[in-house]
């Protein structure tokens, strides 16, 4: 270890430098743009940026540009303006006016000797105006007309007593217009051109510019404009009429005739001027910025960036957190460690050309020794001094005495760490844990190959009690209480940088991108956004944790992440203005104004995190255009995503959507997911980022979701939905199936009208025959009766008893002549059946038979609505008189018959006598009588039967009849 005073100090002549901001150039090759002019510019209200060239028209997502030229249906390829208004998009050419619906483009109004040069759009309530259009004249007098859109009408005059024409410029302002009339201000009705001077300027004459480009009347913001002459800028206020001038700004500048301003946002001016540089005016300031080195024609303001159109393409001029020290602009060349001093002073830490102080805007010294190479890491000591490591050891420069120490470790130092508790420098080199203490020597505190492995030392940070090292494979532990290392994680992951935030947690930056600890390993944190190598870490103030990989910046919110909150990690690149060559490990600064300092590959970024651009609203992804294609790709349908359901034939079921999420600050950060309902639960993720493919779709109704993010995350992210059907083949349709069921049920019909028609011919013919049957049985029934009366009468003549006998026929002809016709009847009443019983009785008690009959009907009961076959109870009186009655021999003979209803609704007529009752054979059924009534009971019903009980004395028979 040695010390010297700096001996050599070499003044270096003093250049001039200004940073330089984010810039991005956009060209016809390879981004796309129609054309290199850029004549005008307009922001939609989508967020597309559309562009006017002399090539034609293009729409600017952010990723790509969607032109429009003459063979799309342009008017020509010269454009001046654009605006969009109820879906449709206007667009002024030099040949006419077109408009594009739905990617279509058409004209709407043709020129023939008039021509729109220079013509930009207007609408106001129910105005629509062209305005600006340049007049080209013989005499090279040039006038300025107004097209009025609607009546399809041309204006060039403004009335004031005189009608007075228009000169070059004009600017409209609700239902009025500013109008530039020599040295004229004149305000004018857009209704009635009526108009009347407010301004007249006597000294300086209002300067025209390019006839048809540029307008010396320009608008700021909604309250303000400004009126560009000769050598001044006039600001007045539109709130009062007649205008009030406010302030004249005198420009320290020097400007020629060429200088032009546009206005930017609000309470600025771009300046340009001949040599194309370009100066930020306000009422404070005039600034220069860089030197585009085009001709200026459009300056669009779109937060956070300015959007430049000039005769070499377009340009976008932010984000204004990042500024660049180039080594074009004099700064020096491989620069691996910036320091900025206690003052002004930057201190750059270079490869092979030694460190370099850098002062305002001058490099004032530099510091070279040969053969120091200086690495990334860098950092502030204890007191004034700067410790910068390098290929042998670590040098320190204080920044008073301008005297350098170079501290020999035998090794190259890859990084630097501070411990505040201890008091310590921590130096990390090939294979040594170092310590170097505020008088600058130096201990070894750990050899990595103790630890049984031989890795690098590339990221230190302390802890209570330990320090965590990042190594070129794997992490390691160092305790300083107990001076014992010991090796936390074998792996292939290099970890390029540690730091700790307010919770404690322990992020590192790795080659398989952002990990934390946890425990003693690490874990991948947000894998599918942050997959990049990442180099170097650092906090902000506002607590958000900069992560830069090998080709992005990453900013992750950890208020946000701590809570549970999406949306907390954003991606850096390009567009955003984080264009700059490969970072190296562990080299990001923050300085005490908590400023980040950056060097890479090809410059040094300066990150102000007060100023980068942060996202205001989250993309939205929206279908474009599809198309629709059978499997063989021989029939194709185009799709028109006009909100509405789209229906489509049943073999065309191969879709093909495009869709868009309008992002211009963020784009390289564009993700997109789908979901198709039904069919799929969860999100999936898209492998072509713009096209989205599904083949073989089976027919139904669908819903296709698809959303977009520009973070980590897609929770919240607005959704995008478009209904579609697959129609079904005829036979699938409802119609087709419908007539299919109709025929199969006129089919069944017939079949099952058929087989009733059967069934009820079988049914009336087993009727009939069941009628005939009965009636048979009844005409047996009455043979019996008649054969027994007969039998009876013959029976009393042999016995000599002619008197008896001659009584007996008597009553058996009135009997026979009052039932006759219920004797040939199929069903009879009750009442009828009840009161030939009783005729029978009659009969049968002149025969000797002693013997009274009872007759016993229920209250519910009605005989004369009540039909049954006839002849059904008179056999059963009839065997209760032979078989039991007419055996008494001391006893006086009983019959009853007892009409109910069962529960079932069947009727129940019970035959009960007090005779002897019947003998087995009697009883097996060998009568006739009881014969027959069984086989009607079964011809009336299934339910229908006879029941005989026997009882002490007589017998009890009970016929339950169900006729339905």
């Amino acid at each position: 270890m040695s010390f010297r005073l700096l001996v050599i100090f070499l003044f270096l002549e003093s250049f001039v430098f200004s940073q330089t901001p984010a810039i991005k150039h956009y060209l016809p090759r390879p981004d796309g743009l129609p054309q290199m002019q850029v004549k005008n510019m307009y922001i939609a209200p989508d967020g597309a940026l559309w562009v006017c060239t002399n090539g034609g028209i293009g729409r600017f997502n952010g990723r790509k540009f969607k032109n429009y030229q003459v063979r799309d249906g342009l008017s020509s390829n010269i454009t001046t303006d654009v605006f969009i208004y109820d879906d449709t998009t206007w667009v002024a050419t030099r040949d006419g006016l077109d408009y594009i619906v739905h990617d279509t483009a058409r004209n709407f109004y043709h020129t023939n000797r008039e021509k729109f040069y220079g013509a930009k759009l207007y609408r106001y309530d129910n105005l629509f105006y062209l305005y600006n259009i340049s007049e080209i004249r013989n005499d090279n007098n040039n006038r300025s007309m107004l097209f009025d859109i609607r009546k399809k009408q041309f204006h060039n005059q403004v009335k004031i007593g005189d009608s007075l024409p228009f000169e070059y410029c004009s600017l409209p302002l609700k239902d009025s217009i500013l109008v530039v009339v020599e040295n004229h201000l004149v305000w004018a009705s857009l209704r009635s051109f009526q108009g009347r001077i407010f301004s007249t300027f006597k000294d300086d004459k209002i300067l025209g510019f390019e006839t048809y480009t540029l307008c010396p009347i320009l608008s700021l913001g909604d309250s303000t404009r400004f009126l560009q002459s000769r050598s001044k800028v006039i600001q007045y206020e539109t709130s009062r009429t007649p205008f009030k001038k406010l302030a004249y700004h005198k420009n320290n500048i020097k400007f020629d005739i060429a200088n032009q301003f546009f206005s930017a946002k609000f309470g600025e001016l771009l300046g340009f001027n001949s040599e194309s540089e370009i100066w930020l005016v306000d009422t404070n300031r005039v600034k220069k910025l860089f030197t585009l080195g085009a001709i200026i024609h459009r300056v669009q303001y779109h937060d956070p960036a300015y959007w430049i159109g000039s005769d070499n393409g377009l340009w976008k001029i932010g984000n204004a957190g990042f500024e660049y020290y180039q080594p074009e602009d004099g700064f020096p060349t491989n620069v691996w460690s910036v320091i900025p001093g206690k003052t002004d002073k930057l201190w750059f830490a270079t490869f092979t050309k030694g460190i370099q102080r850098y002062s305002g805007s001058q490099i004032v010294s530099s510091y070279y020794f040969f053969p120091v190479m200086y690495y990334n890491g860098a950092l502030s000591g204890f007191n004034t001094d700067l410790l910068f490591p390098n290929n042998r050891g670590v040098t320190i420069v204080d920044t008073i005495s301008n005297s350098y120490q170079e501290i020999s470790l035998s090794q190259p130092v890859l990084t630097l760490s501070r411990d505040e508790r201890n008091k310590i420098i921590l130096a990390g080199s090939m294979n040594s844990l170092v310590a170097i203490d505020t008088n600058y020597q130096s201990q070894v505190l750990l050899d990595i190959p103790t630890l049984g492995v031989n890795y690098t030392i590339l990221a230190i940070e302390p802890r209570v009690g330990n320090y965590l090292l990042g190594l070129g494979r794997g992490l390691a532990e160092y305790n300083y209480q107990t001076g014992q290392g010991r090796l936390l994680m074998r792996s292939n992951v290099r970890v390029s940088d540690l730091i700790t935030d307010s919770t404690g947690t322990i992020w590192a930056g790795t080659s398989l991108g952002l990990m934390k600890l946890v425990g003693d390993s690490l874990e991948p944190v947000f894998p599918d956004f942050v997959s990049e190598d990442v180099l170097t870490l650092e906090i902000s103030n506002d607590n958000r944790l900069f992560i830069v990989s090998t080709n992005s910046l990453y900013t992750l919110d950890l208020n946000r992440y701590h809570s549970g909150q999406p949306q907390c990690m954003l991606a850096y690149n390009e567009s955003a203005g984080y264009n700059t060559g490969e970072p190296g490990q562990n080299a990001l600064y923050k300085d005490e104004q908590g400023i980040f300092w950056l060097p890479t590959t090809d410059n040094v970024v300066k990150i102000d995190p007060k100023l980068i651009a942060v996202p205001r609203h989250l993309p939205v992804a929206v279908f474009v255009k599809g198309n629709a294609s059978n499997s063989k790709l021989t029939v194709n349908h185009s799709i028109l995503l006009n909100n509405k359901k789209i229906v489509l034939p049943w073999q065309v079921n191969n879709l093909h959507l495009e869709f868009e999420a309008v992002e211009l600050d963020f784009p390289e950060s564009l993700r997109f997911q789908y979901k198709l309902e039904p069919g799929m639960i969860d999100w999936r993720k898209l492998n072509d980022e713009t096209d989205l493919n599904l083949n073989n779709l089976r027919p139904g109704n669908y819903a296709l979701y698809v959303r977009a993010t520009i973070s980590e995350s897609f929770d919240g992210a607005p959704e995008s939905k478009l209904l579609f059907s697959i129609a079904p083949p005829f036979w699938f349709t409802w119609w087709f199936i419908g007539i299919c069921i109709l025929i199969a049920f006129l089919i069944i019909w017939f079949i099952v009208l058929y087989f009733i028609r059967r069934e009820r011919k079988k049914a009336l013919h087993h009727a009939e025959i069941l009628r005939l049957k009965s009636l048979a049985m009844g005409i047996q029934i009455d043979n019996h009766f008649l054969v027994n009366c007969i039998a009876k009468i013959a029976l009393l003549n042999q016995e000599g008893k002619t008197e008896a006998a001659t009584d007996y026929s008597n009553n058996f002809i009135r009997f026979l002549q009052s039932n006759l016709h219920s004797l040939r009847s199929e069903l009879v009443t009750l009442a009828d059946e009840l009161e030939m019983i009783k005729s029978y009785a009659k009969i049968e008690q002149l025969g000797s038979v002693h013997f009274d009959l009872n007759i016993k009907i229920d209250t519910d009961i009605e005989p004369d609505k009540i039909t049954i076959p006839p002849f059904l109870v008179q056999p059963l009186v009839e065997n209760s008189i032979r078989h039991g009655i007419k055996k008494l021999k001391n006893l006086h003979g009983l019959i009853e018959i007892r009409v109910s209803r069962k529960k079932s609704g069947c009727l129940l007529i019970g035959v009960t006598d007090n005779g002897i009752g019947l003998s087995h054979e009697e009883s097996a059924g060998n009568h006739i009588g009881m014969k027959i009534i069984k086989e009607r009971l079964m011809l009336i019903g299934k339910e229908s039967e006879i029941i005989i009980t026997p009882l002490e004395p007589g017998f009890m028979v009970e016929l339950i009849i169900c006729i339905h």
